[in-house]
């Protein structure tokens, strides 16, 4: 979705995804305004609960993907050895570690 103004989406959803996008790239930066934004679109307060939670999560995995070089296509090695790590003792040594 290369521009959400013109994007075939319904007006109200438009709102909701302002705020996450603004949560995404300038978090400091977010205000009453913005839920206010929202509640007028017609959401109510669990809604927007609920997409905060959802861009946070996709917010915090990728960046544990860059982190650890995955997203990187110039080397492999952090991945494989981030495969590896899970592979032999799950996911959550992957974020906490052995």
């Amino acid at each position: 979705m290369a521009n959400l103004d013109t994007a075939p989406v319904e007006e109200n959803f438009k709102a909701l995804l302002r705020y996450v996008e603004k949560l995404t790239y300038t978090p400091s930066a977010m205000t009453q305004e913005d839920a206010d934004a929202v509640f007028a679109a017609g959401w109510s307060e669990k809604a927007l609960s609920d997409a905060i939670c959802v861009c946070a999560h996709f917010n915090m995995v990728n960046r544990l993907v860059e982190g650890h070089g995955a997203g990187r296509h110039h080397t492999r090695d952090p991945m494989r050895k981030a495969a590896k790590l899970v592979a032999e003792k799950g996911y959550p040594s992957l974020v906490f570690g052995d």
